[in-house]
Order: structure tokens, then sequence, then C-alpha cells
């Protein structure tokens, strides 16, 4: 997680929420893996801008790689995707990461991305 907290806190402002699908959703024993499909959101004038893009999928690899390496949890899927392209029904399947205590200990951000009902 420190890794994750330092990106976040280096480059947090360019993505506006981390949004993962879990199966199994239910608690599983040890042997046994979750498998998770994430999307980081951003805005599409960060995507539209090549450093800012880079910058932001430099941190989305970040996250997958310290999720992957986590006992239990395999990454079958990730992508940086605007809000644009976000849609409702994948707010609907996936659950919004909680990671503002990470990445924005000196305030909120703004306009962060709604949290799933």
């Amino acid at each position: 997680m420190r890794r994750i907290e330092a990106a976040l806190k280096r480059d947090g402002a360019l993505i506006t929420g981390i949004f993962l699908w879990v199966d199994p959703s239910e608690e599983i024993t040890p042997e046994e893996r979750y498998r998770i499909i994430m999307r980081l959101t951003a805005r599409e004038e960060v995507l539209e801008q090549p450093a800012t893009e880079a910058a932001a999928l430099a941190l989305t690899e970040t996250i997958r790689q310290e999720f992957d390496g986590i006992n239990g949890v395999e990454i079958v899927d990730y992508q940086l995707v605007s809000e644009a392209d976000f849609s409702l029904a994948d707010m609907r399947t996936m659950q919004r990461w909680d990671y503002d205590y990470l990445s924005y200990r000196a305030g909120t951000p703004d306009d962060p991305a709604p949290t799933a009902t």
C-alpha cells in the first residue's frame, strides 16, 4: 500500500475513481483467489494531453502491480478509461475503492467520482 499511497500523493489528482469488480463477492478460503477487474477513471482532458495521460497510465500500472501482488488476489483485467466511457451499468456492477484517505489527506477534491450504491 505504501507504493500506492506514494503514487496517489504524486498523481492522484489525475484520476477521479478506482472501481473494482470482485469475484467471488463473498468471503473465500485462504486457498482460493479473488478475481478482480479494475477500472480507473479520468477526465477526458487528462487523457487528451500526452504528459498527463502517461502519468495516469503509470499510476494505473503501479496500482495494478500492487493489487496483483496481494496474496489471494488476481487482477484479470484493468484499464484507465475516461469518465465518458464509464457507464452507469459499470457503476452498478463495480464498487468504488475509497482511496481518498491516501491521496487527499490535505483536503478532498472538488469533484470526486460518486460512490456506488
